[in-house]
């Protein structure tokens, strides 16, 4: 019983430790850290989009002006990209990738 009191009494000082460390550390890193408030405001201008051939896109604005677009509306190749960047086996799994989940 005296072995096991010991086990415990050193898991509880290394615990104890090493949240004091945590929190020097923690102290220590964002003692310095502010908020800069001309960062937090997004720019007021947008943004023009040219493609390779230099035609203009788009213009992108930080203030709004999104739309939203059905899937349907997508033509295939695009929806076909998103599924690729996300998910190479989308029509495998049934829906649920487990083993996505339990990777990430």
């Amino acid at each position: 019983m005296k072995i096991f009191a010991k086990i415990a009494a050193a898991t509880l000082i290394s615990l104890i430790a090493l949240a004091a460390a945590g929190a020097v550390f923690y102290i220590t890193v964002t003692a310095d850290a502010r908020l800069q408030a001309e960062k937090l405001t997004p720019a007021a201008e947008g943004y023009a989009v040219y493609d390779a051939a230099d035609t203009f896109i788009a213009e992108l604005s930080p203030r709004g002006g999104h739309k939203s677009v059905k899937g349907a509306d997508l033509p295939a190749y695009v929806r076909a990209a998103f599924i690729c960047a996300e998910a190479k086996n989308f029509y495998n799994h049934g829906g649920l990738d487990y083993k996505g989940i339990a990777r990430a």
